[in-house]
């Protein structure tokens, strides 16, 4: 079920994005485009989690290293898929914030 809402998620932010790109083109705006840049990123993180995901979640391991020690590794790397669906969801949500500059 998570991977076919993945998939329609993944559509839907392809389907904005290039609508967010036209009118990026036709209409440029600063403000628009720090949010299409973080949408971008974001998806591009889905990306990563997608592909490779323990790859992501040892480097974000590493990178949170300085969490106290009641942090297990299993039980996050549990929920990385969760957390997935929601960078993809803030991402699709940031290019519709893009979308409301005129």
């Amino acid at each position: 079920m998570k991977k076919i809402i993945k998939i329609l998620f993944t559509i839907i932010f392809v389907i904005i994005s290039i609508f967010v790109i036209n009118k990026l083109i036709n209409n440029f705006l600063i403000d628009s485009l720090l949010f299409v840049v973080l949408a971008f990123v974001l998806f591009a993180m889905h990306l990563f989690i997608w592909i490779a995901p323990k790859t992501f979640f040892d480097i974000c391991w590493k990178i949170t290293n300085i969490l106290p020690d009641n942090f297990d590794y299993d039980t996050s790397y549990s929920k990385l898929e969760v957390c997935d669906i929601g960078l993809l969801i803030t991402s699709i949500l940031l290019l519709g914030i893009s979308l409301l500059f005129k």
